[in-house]
């Protein structure tokens, strides 16, 4: 064939030697090269590198202030990588690589670079507080670099770190602590283990009131205390923590920032000892990998506005400013001095994710009763009768029930404004102190003789009390169903048996254990005949029994779900058969697949059909080589693939398919048509068609022509047309292939040869103008 002409058809035909037409076989791919090139690009300032290992390329481009990462699996040494913000086309030779890169912005950047024997490209993966961290580092051997990481948004220049030609680590002085950082080379051996997976962490945060802070239940007694409470000479207040996240370091905070949150702590009645403490124990014994943080914003006597946008300044009847006497009012006047108060718990919310760089993965709250009232209704009963009609706290409980649903709106909206899915907010039902059996509320005889405070409270009043927790909790359930978060009340039915009157089986404490935990911390209430009565915040809040054997299964149980949502993993994409080859009934499929998920442990490949097979591949690739029983497999095989994390459990990404066939297609195309011919010069371009294969899957056609100068043949893609520039052409046919080969061809249709006008073959065998009518058409 012509040399020119052979070059104008470059695209369209091969100007391959003559082949036999006795046999259609594909032609074998042309095997691409491994190793890394590097070097600069046109403008002389981006550098890039590329690196080739088992059918896989990794592309590089950094100038230092911005950078663009390129990776995918080839079959030919000329391909192509696309990416959301680039494509790059590459020839890959053994000496050299070049090609081009085209900008999403339309910018482009050639390129020439040369073989490196050493290992040119670097990456770095991490993550700090909720921040992904992503480096890439080109070093060249004139010790050239180009580096830059990814701190979120922020984009900052870096440099590796070499010493006498050692990789000691990377710097990244503006990334805060994000720096320094362990990058890793990559080489073709190890192009498949650089992978997007992070360290699996997990964050939560406990926000509302007493019932979730700890109240009643500090790490460490104070005292000794008097027998009303009152702290004895040269004695210790309780010691509730330093109000410091739990799982993430806090060595880099300001002396004046950890005072201010340990006052804030104290003040609030924070404790160590709450179950949502030590639930990060237990959720790190049961999902080994994972890192977990807890931190509290809760705080004893908070409302929603506590929550949304109120500063609390602690009990009305504590005077800040004059710093009232510890015997009126011990907790606020001891803890915030100079009138200072605690900011709403979502502003503090907003601060610590900032500080620490990290995002929240789950809520857990208590929070609702004290906005009804809860708190005046005991205080009502404690000070008269309770339940005659138009009592004090009862009707404040009703007000405060009609008005609960409006402020939760308000921290429906606080919520979503901080991007915290509805799916990763638990609310903890209220338990019963006062539950001594299944039915009975505990009685005045049931306490014993020092609590006189409780003995006041009549059978009837307790009663009242007992119905308010089953009200409580049906408002605060009802309004977080509508807000879609779920409610956790597991515990609520095991308190029976453990009330505040069952003694040393209790998981509440009573006024008298309160008193001599942590003192007297309100100011006192009157009672008839005893007269003022000094009482602890602490009274009918759970114990450190309580938060440990009754609150902490369901503090779990919300937070497994919230772990499971964050760590099951994302489907693959583009899972698919890359080669397949059948030899002694076996067929062996290589498999690949693009990875989206940073959480999985491994994938596991199945085989339907075949229940016994499975195989499990690492993490840290995405691809495997599979061989099974060809013959037990049938003709072809579907492949099942799954992203899996296991530790406590085993969670797997929805399942994807490909199918690999396990011989060579068996029928002929059908319907063999030449459809336009177009003259151009000496050439003829024929739009050839054929039907389907009905049994072909996941293959492609071989189209064979003769012409006088011998034959061609060329690959069709899955479409059933093909354009193609035969010279003297007479006959071309068609035959289905796969991986493992090509099954018959169809039979010789023949073409006319034409080097006129250009032309168009009409229905009756004819030809036409190709932009006329058929009826004027040309004999054959």
């Amino acid at each position: 064939m012509n040399p020119r002409l052979c070059a104008l058809l470059a695209v369209a035909v091969s100007c391959s030697p003559p082949l036999p037409t006795t046999d259609v076989t594909p032609a074998e791919p042309e095997a691409v090269p491994e190793g890394t090139w590097a070097g600069k690009t046109s403008d002389e300032n981006t550098l890039v590198a590329l690196v080739s290992g088992g059918g896989r390329v990794q592309v590089y481009f950094c100038d230092g202030q911005d950078d663009l990462w390129l990776r995918g699996t080839v079959s030919s040494p000329t391909a192509r990588l696309d990416g959301d913000e680039g494509t790059v086309s590459f020839d890959l030779f053994r000496e050299r690589a070049f090609g081009e890169l085209r900008r999403a912005d339309g910018t482009s950047l050639a390129f020439d670079v040369p073989r490196d024997e050493g290992q040119p490209l670097f990456r770095a993966e991490d993550s700090v507080g909720g921040d992904v961290v992503l480096g890439g580092w080109i070093r060249l051997p004139d010790g050239t670099q180009r580096g830059l990481v990814r701190v979120g948004g922020a984009v900052n220049t870096s440099s590796l770190l070499v010493n006498n030609s050692a990789l000691q680590g990377a710097l990244c002085p503006q990334c805060g602590s994000a720096g320094p950082l362990q990058p890793v080379a990559f080489t073709p051996a190890s192009l498949g283990d650089v992978r997007t997976n992070l360290p699996r962490r997990f964050t939560y945060a406990a926000l509302g009131e007493s019932y979730i802070s700890g109240e009643g239940s500090p790490v460490d007694a104070g005292g000794p205390f008097t027998h009303d409470g009152m702290l004895e000479a040269n004695a210790t207040q309780e010691f509730w923590g330093d109000g410091l996240p739990r799982g993430l370091d806090s060595s880099f905070l300001p002396d004046a920032a950890r005072a201010r949150i340990a006052r804030e702590a104290r003040a609030c009645h924070r404790s160590d000892a709450a179950a949502s403490v030590l639930a990060r124990a237990e959720l790190a014994r049961r999902w080994a990998g994972v890192s977990f943080a807890h931190v509290s914003f809760a705080c004893s006597g908070a409302q929603v506005p506590q929550l949304v946008d109120a500063r609390d300044t602690g009990s009305a009847d504590c005077d800040q400013k004059s710093g009232t006497a510890k015997t009126e009012c011990y907790q606020w006047a001891d803890d915030l001095p100079e009138a200072q108060a605690v900011p709403p718990q979502l502003e503090q919310l907003d601060d610590f994710t900032s500080t620490w760089r990290t995002s929240v993965d789950g809520v857990v709250m208590s929070i609702g009763g004290n906005d009804m009232g809860f708190g005046l209704v005991i205080e009502d009963c404690l000070k008269g009768d309770c339940t005659v009609p138009g009592a004090a706290g009862p009707e404040a409980f009703s007000r405060g029930q009609n008005g609960l649903p409006a402020r939760w709106r308000t921290l429906q909206q606080a919520l979503a404004a901080r991007r915290v899915s509805p799916s990763r907010v638990a609310l903890i039902a209220y338990p019963n102190p006062l539950r001594k059996t299944e039915s009975a509320a505990c009685a005045p005889d049931d306490y014993p003789g020092d609590e006189l405070i409780l003995k006041e409270v009549t059978l009837a009043e307790a009663n009242a009390a007992f119905d308010i927790h089953r009200r409580m909790n049906q408002t605060t359930a009802a309004l977080a169903a509508d807000a879609g978060w779920a409610v956790e009340a597991g515990h609520v039915n095991q308190t029976p048996g453990h009330a505040m009157c069952n003694g040393d089986d209790a998981w509440f404490n009573t006024t008298t254990r309160a008193l001599r935990t942590q003192g007297v911390d309100l100011p006192p209430i009157p009672v008839p005949v005893i007269g003022p009565f000094r009482v602890s915040t602490g009274m009918v809040h759970p114990n450190a029994k309580g938060h440990r054997e009754m609150y902490l299964p369901s503090y779990l149980s919300a937070l497994d779900r919230m772990v499971a949502q964050k760590f099951k993993p994302a489907s693959p994409t583009r899972f698919r058969v890359v080669s397949s080859s059948r030899a002694n009934g076996q067929l062996e499929a290589r498999l690949a697949w693009d990875d989206r998920s940073p959480s999985e442990t491994h994938f596991r490949v199945t085989a339907e059909g075949l229940p016994t097979f499975m195989q499990t591949v690492s993490a840290d690739t995405a691809g495997a080589t599979v061989t099974l029983n060809a013959v037990a497999a049938g003709r072809e095989v579907t492949f099942q693939l799954e992203a899996c994390f296991t530790s406590h459990r085993t969670l797997c990404s929805e399942p994807v398919f490909a199918m690999a066939s396990t011989q060579a297609p068996e029928d002929k195309p059908t319907g063999l048509v030449a459809g336009t011919a177009l003259g151009l010069g000496v050439t003829t371009t024929w739009s050839l068609t054929w039907s389907e294969v009905p049994s072909r899957r996941h293959a492609f056609y071989t189209v064979e022509l003769v012409t006088s100068s011998g034959s061609v043949s060329r690959k069709a893609s899955e479409r059933a047309s093909l354009v193609m520039s035969p010279t003297q052409a007479t006959h071309f046919r068609v035959a289905s292939c796969n991986a493992i080969g090509c099954g018959p061809a169809a039979d010789w249709v023949k073409l006319p040869a034409s080097s006129g006008p250009s032309v168009q073959v009409c229905p009756n065998g004819t030809t036409a103008p190709a932009f006329g009518s058929c009826t004027s058409g040309l004999s054959r």
